[in-house]
């Protein structure tokens, strides 16, 4: 079994009509180090941390790359010009995910003779012109994440406890609606995951580079009803709801639950049973 056929856009030609219209992005081989490198840069500042300057030498981050960090808003002493850094009148993200450490991270720049902020640039511009084409009057916003996993650590992070309901579910999964490119680069920079799967692809010779995957946002989804389908010789063999902590409301009795499980197998069987190829 291959492990790049489970990137998204591996098996999205399978799946195509029945999920969310999706495009995909390749990064090059700078953008790469650009988000890694930023990800040590803020990881230090953050975190004065020995080990994460450590890291962040490790992976090459120029050593004149700065983040500027301001706890009442932006610091822009000593930013050039020529910055990675919004306007004064694109200080409020139109992104739900408004955070401190994302409100930093937007604040990111570099000194004028370092690569690193003219390339996050460049693939912020990138970006918004994907998110155009899928949403033109920029009303529905975009859900983004890279073809393995999203960066949903974050949603975590700014929650600050674990989601014991599905109010508060639904809340933070409203967080990931991006509406701006200069957010979803900050996402990228900010996220664990996102860092640990870019490192892999990046140290590891026989593994794929993830993609980025800008899809259609879809208002009224209810996360708690997402399930995982476990699937052995093409046979279904067990499922899970993923957000165990949220019990689906209208999943209280046997018989309604013997229903959901009929549901779930029969979509497998109409639509992927025979579309999904794993090689």
């Amino acid at each position: 079994m291959k492990e790049g056929y489970f990137h998204l856009d591996r098996y999205y030609p399978d799946v195509s009509d029945v999920t969310f219209a999706t495009e995909f992005m390749s990064f090059s081989a700078d953008e790469v180090r650009a988000l890694r490198s930023a990800r040590f840069a803020f990881k230090q500042q953050s975190t004065g941390s020995s080990s994460a300057m450590m890291e962040r030498r490790r992976d090459g981050a120029p050593s004149n790359f700065t983040l500027h960090v301001g706890t009442s808003g932006l610091d822009r002493q000593g930013i050039p010009k020529n910055s990675f850094l919004l306007k004064d009148n694109e200080m409020d993200s139109s992104s739900p995910l408004v955070d401190p450490i994302i409100t930093a991270l937007r604040a990111m720049t570099t000194s004028c003779d370092s690569k690193v902020g003219a390339v996050l640039m460049s693939l912020t511009e990138r970006i918004q012109s994907v998110m155009r084409m899928m949403d033109p009057e920029n009303i529905n916003g975009v859900f983004v994440k890279l073809s393995l996993r999203s960066f949903k650590d974050l949603m975590e992070l700014c929650q600050g406890k674990p989601v014991t309901s599905r109010e508060e579910l639904i809340a933070q999964h409203d967080r990931l609606c991006m509406h701006d490119a200069e957010s979803v680069v900050a996402c990228l920079v900010a996220s664990e995951r996102v860092y640990q799967d870019l490192r892999w692809a990046s140290e590891t010779p026989e593994a794929r580079m993830p993609v980025l995957c800008i899809r259609k946002w879809s208002a009224g989804l209810d996360p708690s009803c997402e399930f995982r389908l476990f699937v052995i010789n093409g046979q279904p063999t067990a499922c899970s709801q993923y957000h165990k902590s949220c019990p689906l409301p209208h999943c209280k009795s046997l018989e309604q639950l013997t229903s959901l499980k009929d549901r779930i197998l029969a979509f497998w069987k109409a639509h992927l049973a025979t579309q999904v190829h794993i090689p």
